[in-house]
């Protein structure tokens, strides 16, 4: 219903802004209306065909466009359950592209450790594809699997279907004790799965730098950027680099590939030197996915992740329970109650104790989400239409540019002092510091849109890209 009603506001503030008048008398302005709506002003304006002018529509699509080339396309999402309802396919993608919308910077965290878990001893498309489920292990009788299996397939045992992901820790010790082959798909089978090959991915890639191009081009010339366009030029700076990173992972693949466990009448020397060929050929002598241990965890990972750790217990206070459930989903890579035939929305396979929770990783993400709300200080002397506006923008500006910066420490402390009475004010701070945040995001979002009902008269002047070519 959030989501509903934030578009159909979003519907309602564009479709008034043809009904809000240019605050100037300039001639050389373009009508701010889109060309559907009628307009009673006599003003004579330029046409809209004019090579140095641009209409509000024109403005309007770019943003869109980009926008949907840095959530929607650039996001690639794991693979679904097996004959799974279209319309919870859509929802997990859409969940994935608000987030991107909200939280770019978690996103990029999600795509950097899932790079470097796949980067591991095989091929970068083999280890994306694994890692977002590519690899189903069909088992035909329950009796082949032995206690142990269990443990090592999350959720333990296979789905109703009979099919289960296969996980590094689980295909590694099947393998070692001969009791499964190794998959014999190659890279460009599973490059053909996917739904964007590198062309789409370079035309992609090629809009989002465009249109961050043209608004550095616009502030050399000196013409005014509206708020939309930085808006979307921060969201796009940030996502780019999350786009490459995901660069080599398969886009959108719908179908894994089935596996299955050998025949147990196998004599073991056949076993023993398929294994050894296909470790050989693979170069799959070593894994680092194995399980870990909760003596592992320092007390800094275990007050940003674990069971009473911070995060966890703000994801079950009200009213941003839903976003820090998602949080902390994403920053762990794991999500409840996930089918057996399908990893979670924000998966990422464990390599050990020493990678699980990094503080390093969540600083560094932290510090990235200052820089991306920073961005958004450049808008600090623009115009608006209001002077309540432009204080309101000035100060969500400063809020998520200076709110990451203070999640981490007050998260370590809060852990240290949680059975004492300044604990409950640590974690009462980090929900408000929270609450601010998501509210500074969606007014810049807001504010964004309905700022376009009154634009200064350069805003609508194209880059003059000649000028921009030294010459005698």
């Amino acid at each position: 219903m959030l989501l509903i009603s934030f578009l159909s506001f979003i519907i309602y503030s564009l479709a008034n802004v043809g009904a809000s008048p240019l605050p100037t008398s300039s001639p050389d302005a373009p009508p701010l209306a889109f060309d559907l709506l009628p307009s009673n002003s006599t003003t004579t304006c330029t046409p809209l065909s004019s090579n140095n002018q641009r209409s509000l529509s024109d403005i309007v699509w770019s943003c869109l466009a980009t926008t949907f080339a840095v959530t929607w396309v650039a996001v690639h999402p794991n693979i679904p359950s097996r004959d799974e309802k279209w319309w919870r396919i859509t929802l997990r993608r859409l969940k994935a592209m608000f987030l991107a919308l909200l939280a770019p910077e978690l996103m990029l965290l999600w795509a950097w450790r899932q790079r470097e878990v796949s980067g591991k001893d095989w091929t970068m498309v083999h280890g994306h594809y694994l890692q977002m489920g590519g690899f189903v292990l069909h088992i035909h009788r329950p009796e082949d699997l032995q206690t142990q299996d269990t443990f090592d397939i999350s959720p333990p045992g296979p789905g109703p279907n009979g099919f289960s992901v296969l996980h590094y820790n689980t295909l590694e010790r099947l393998m070692r004790e001969g009791r499964l082959d190794f998959p014999s798909i190659s890279e460009p089978e599973i490059k053909d799965k996917s739904k964007s090959d590198a062309l789409g991915k370079t035309v992609a890639s090629a809009q989002i730098i465009w249109f961050i191009t043209q608004v550095v081009a616009r502030r050399a010339r000196g013409l005014a950027i509206t708020e939309i366009e930085l808006t979307t030029s921060a969201l796009a700076a940030l996502n780019t680099v999350m786009y490459f990173l995901w660069w080599d992972k398969p886009f959108d693949v719908q179908c894994p590939s089935i596996v299955r466990l050998k025949s147990q009448e196998l004599p073991a020397e056949m076993n023993s030197s398929s294994r050894n060929e296909q470790l050989h050929h693979y170069r799959h002598r070593h894994y680092h996915f194995s399980s870990y241990s909760t003596r592992d965890r320092s007390s800094v990972r275990e007050a940003l992740y674990y069971k009473k750790g911070c995060l966890y217990t703000l994801s079950n206070i009200a009213p941003t329970s839903p976003f820090t459930q998602t949080l902390r989903e994403l920053t762990r890579g794991e999500e409840k109650s996930v089918p057996a035939d399908r990893v979670g929305i924000f998966h990422i396979e464990h390599q050990d104790a020493e990678e699980i929770g990094s503080i390093r990783r969540f600083s560094i993400t932290m510090a990235v989400g200052c820089i991306f709300g920073g961005l958004h200080l450049i808008g600090w002397s623009f115009n608006f239409p209001s002077r309540v506006e432009m204080l309101a923008w000035r100060i969500s500006g400063c809020v998520i540019a200076t709110m990451p910066a203070w999640f981490t420490p007050l998260m370590v402390l809060f852990h240290r002092y949680e059975n004492d009475e300044i604990g409950k004010v640590f974690a009462a701070i980090l929900h408000l510091l929270f609450f601010m945040y998501i509210t500074g995001r969606l007014f810049l979002a807001v504010e964004s849109l309905i700022s376009l009902r009154q634009l200064p008269p350069s805003a609508f002047e194209n880059v003059d890209w000649l000028s921009l070519i030294p010459h005698v």
